[in-house]
């Protein structure tokens, strides 16, 4: 089952798909906005449950001040009930602050990659979209507070569009518009990992 959601002009949606592209559920979230959705991943929560995290943090204006990351538990997926369509309730949330006071323009990043880590609980990372560098941002899962994301890493990449981990938790990939990139970690943080790509 892969979890992919619209680009902003979508209410909060969530789609599940087969591997040969199928659409299995279409889920409402209940009790949460959907301003400008980026990106999503699965990660661990809870004590070994599985969550789907959303970034709502789209930002091409570079003037929002409300970006917020949700959380919801995975929901099982029967796929031979499939199409279903419904509501998915209990999300919660993680307001977003940056860390950056440069002065400039990119003091409130435009954001498209969330990346949660498969095996660290709580472990989440953003990738500024940027054009002559992408900044990896770090921060740990506050349920219903705010995390300031720490700077980890500069790489000299296009526009940043999405990412995610491999599910080893060794290796984690980004995508621009022209190229993935995989950086192997070989016992490197992730921060270190980018920086020397």
């Amino acid at each position: 089952v892969f979890w992919t959601h619209n680009d902003s002009g979508d209410g909060p949606r969530l789609f599940a798909i087969s591997d040969t592209g199928a659409l299995l559920v279409t889920y409402t979230l209940t009790g949460v906005s959907a301003n400008d959705w980026e990106d999503i991943a699965a990660g661990p929560c809870d004590g070994g449950k599985s969550c789907l995290y959303v970034g709502d943090v789209g930002n091409n204006s570079k003037k929002r001040d409300d970006q917020v990351i949700y959380r919801v538990e995975e929901p099982v997926i029967d796929t031979n009930a499939a199409p279903v369509v419904g509501t998915l309730e209990g999300a919660t949330q993680m307001r977003v602050k940056y860390p950056y006071d440069e002065g400039i323009d990119d003091d409130n990043p435009d954001v498209e990659a969330l990346l949660v880590h498969p095996t660290r609980e709580g472990e989440v990372y953003l990738v500024t979209k940027e054009g002559t560098r992408a900044r990896l941002l770090e921060a740990t899962w506050e349920d219903g507070g705010e995390a300031t994301f720490e700077h980890r890493g500069e790489f000299g990449v296009g526009l940043v569009t999405a990412g995610d981990w491999h599910p080893d938790g060794e290796r984690f990939a980004i995508r621009s518009y022209a190229r993935i990139y995989v950086f192997d970690l070989n016992g490197m943080s992730p921060g270190e990992a980018f920086a020397m790509a």
